[in-house]
């Protein structure tokens, strides 16, 4: 009796995988695979690097932006809570992440490749 109840289990978890699996290979041939967008970005060894002007620029607002995130932090512990703090850090945080990018690497974030031009200028 036992075996027969482990029989008549196993009988059903294979046919249950059977159906997941078939479900799954129908999905995939109607919409193929789970493949990102191709973009029309071009790779980073393709892009023009920042100019050495707006590099300079950058190193500047870099400097600034340090001396924000700073006066920002001696405002969250020497005033009374006020929400826009927040608002103030994250500004400070993002301008110098991006500058301090565009400085150290030549190149914008990630998420602002789009910027730039063409190696060969197209």
């Amino acid at each position: 009796m036992r075996v027969q109840t482990l029989t008549i289990k196993f009988y059903r978890q294979q046919k249950t995988l059977a159906a997941t699996s078939t479900r799954c290979a129908a999905f995939r041939a109607k919409f193929g695979r789970y493949k990102p967008k191709e973009d029309m970005s071009l790779p980073r060894e393709q892009l023009a690097k920042v100019r050495t002007p707006f590099r300079i620029l950058a190193g500047f607002i870099f400097v600034l932006s340090f001396f924000a995130i700073l006066a920002t932090v001696t405002f969250a512990l020497t005033e009374p809570y006020d929400h826009i703090i927040w608002l103030l850090g994250i500004v400070t945080f993002g301008m110098s992440y991006i500058s301090g990018h565009v400085v150290f690497t030549g190149y914008a974030p990630k998420f602002l490749l789009f910027t730039h031009g063409a190696k060969d200028g197209l």
